[in-house]
């Protein structure tokens, strides 16, 4: 596994961070004769529980570094805010991930 992270400029011409990770396996016809296992069932292991668990952990790290932005003291106006950033952030998730 590798994991890679870059600063790159968006289509609305704000930067932003970018985190690639690399996952490198065997070859798929030596993982189905040494383990028995398809490429396909290994890919479908990783979207249904690696990927997600993948993306809680991301957006929590996304709701913590929101509120450390924030570094004022906690108010009704500074929630709304930290809302909007962690719904701008989930929404864009989930259009990564095409749900």
């Amino acid at each position: 596994m590798r994991l890679g992270q870059s600063i790159e400029r968006n289509v609305d011409g704000n930067y932003s961070r970018v985190y690639r990770l690399m996952l490198e396996f065997e070859n798929a016809k030596q993982l189905k004769a040494k383990l028995g296992i398809s490429f396909n069932h290994l890919c479908k292991v990783f979207s249904d529980h690696f990927v997600p668990q993948l993306m809680n952990e991301t957006l929590k790290e996304l709701r913590r570094a929101a509120e450390l932005d924030l570094s004022v003291p906690k108010n009704e106006s500074n929630t709304e805010v930290l809302k909007k950033i962690v719904n701008k952030t989930v929404k864009a998730t989930k259009v990564q991930r095409g749900t």
